[in-house]
């Protein structure tokens, strides 16, 4: 599942979901930074955990650094938990390591 939120037919705020079965995978949860803070994240990730609910999924997942603080705030209202934490490897340049 794709939404996008467009204002003069530009995409603003978009965000997806997989479907596997039971689950719903949220991905890609994204605003244009000029419009953050209108509620256009929330009104993308309640839609697809609707359509998705409406197709048979019951639980729902994401992965979301711990230090944005907007995005959890979105799912922290929304009544999702953390479940585990993860930490990425950097290397000495600051980079992700593959």
């Amino acid at each position: 599942l794709r939404v996008a939120i467009t204002h003069d037919s530009v995409p603003v705020c978009a965000g997806q979901c997989i479907l596997e079965g039971p689950l719903a995978g949220l991905y890609d949860i994204v605003t244009a930074p000029a419009l953050r803070g209108r509620g256009l994240a929330t009104a993308v990730t309640c839609w697809l955990l609707a359509k998705a609910h409406a197709l048979g999924a019951r639980t729902a997942y994401l992965q979301v650094d711990a230090d944005n603080a907007p995005a959890r705030s979105i799912y922290d209202k929304l009544g999702l938990k953390d479940q585990y934490s993860y930490w990425y490897r950097m290397s000495p340049q600051g980079e992700k390591a593959d």
